[in-house]
């Protein structure tokens, strides 16, 4: 557990459960527009300036929202060498996944979690069944490139809490931008950030690390949003009884998406709120509660932090109501 090789069977677990996936197809939800009808652009490598100017979608010229040049440079690189072949794309989101777990070992052993625990955790995210969808849809490739920055970004972020040295700064900024340019998500860094700051580390809010990290996301939220502004020629808006509406009806996600994660059973392709059962929801609030009560001062305080992350990821997904 001491050496390299962690990662290396974090790497094996993740190819050894999806390098199936390499002889899947297209699904045609989002995939056929983003890649096949993509072509002309993907091909073209101007086209990964282009990215960062324009919408994802822009190829349907409909009404503009999401801003993921990122993704949208990943795509392009896999399209200079399997054309619109799937099993291309679908390598590279196994490869993705596989980063994604290590990063969360990464970032798990930054929080001073123990080697052995934080394996186990990253291993089991490496195969657990929710991460399929991310894994075999090329749609939701973004969602598997924002975890890997996240983790990334937050394993540099509490490596700084400890040091305070420079680098880790730029390293944790550096993954923070391209959360930013992965998925608009990645903002919540920011929150989650705060939130450890406050709860686990204990550190006052007016310190000078936590001084340091607002004078480097500052530059870092100003320069993507304006670029996604510029881009968004016609974003989508929502008005706030809209919003409210919206949040009131995929409120119930968050519970049965916290029981999905404990009780990962009859999962569906397109989970819709009024057909998934709360009782694994219920079953994972009792565990959290049990695990407040079970643990100390100390555990309680990473227990509570795990359930505000847990939210503040999902959170914008309830107000856009997707």
């Amino acid at each position: 557990m001491k050496t390299w090789r962690p990662y290396a069977w974090i790497v094996l677990a993740a190819l050894a459960l999806y390098l199936r996936t390499v002889r899947f197809g297209f699904t045609f939800l989002d995939d056929g527009a983003l890649i096949l009808d993509n072509q002309g652009f993907l091909r073209d490598w101007s086209s990964v300036i282009d990215a960062f100017r324009q919408d994802v979608f822009h190829v349907l010229r409909g009404t503009t929202a999401y801003y993921r040049p990122l993704f949208m440079v990943s795509l392009v690189l896999d399209a200079h060498w399997s054309g619109a072949a799937a099993y291309g794309y679908h390598l590279t989101n196994v490869l993705i996944h596989a980063a994604g777990s290590c990063a969360l070992f990464f970032m798990l052993e930054r929080m001073r979690y123990a080697r052995g625990p934080a394996f186990f955790f990253a291993l089991a995210f490496a195969v657990h069944p929710l991460a399929t969808q991310n894994v075999c849809s090329l749609a939701c490739r973004d969602d598997a490139l924002l975890g890997v920055f996240v983790f990334a970004a937050f394993g540099a972020f509490a490596r700084f809490l400890e040091t305070g040295g420079r680098g880790d700064l730029a390293r944790h900024l550096l993954f923070f931008v391209l959360a930013l340019f992965a998925k608009e998500t990645g903002v919540i860094l920011i929150p989650a950030c705060l939130l450890y700051l406050h709860l686990v580390a204990r550190k006052c809010l007016s310190s000078r690390k936590a001084l340091q990290l607002g004078a480097s996301w500052l530059p870092a939220v100003a320069l993507w949003a304006l670029l996604r502004y510029r881009a968004l020629s016609d974003p989508l808006r929502m008005d706030l009884p809209e919003m409210l509406r919206s949040v009131s009806v995929n409120l119930p996600a968050l519970l049965q998406t916290a029981g999905k994660i404990l009780l990962p059973f009859n999962l569906a392709d397109l989970p819709m709120v009024g057909e998934t059962t709360q009782l694994y929801g219920v079953a994972a609030v009792v565990f959290t509660a049990g695990a407040l009560w079970a643990g100390g001062a100390a555990r309680r305080r990473h227990v509570v932090f795990g359930a505000c992350w847990f939210v503040l990821f999902l959170a914008p997904s309830l107000v856009l109501g997707s």
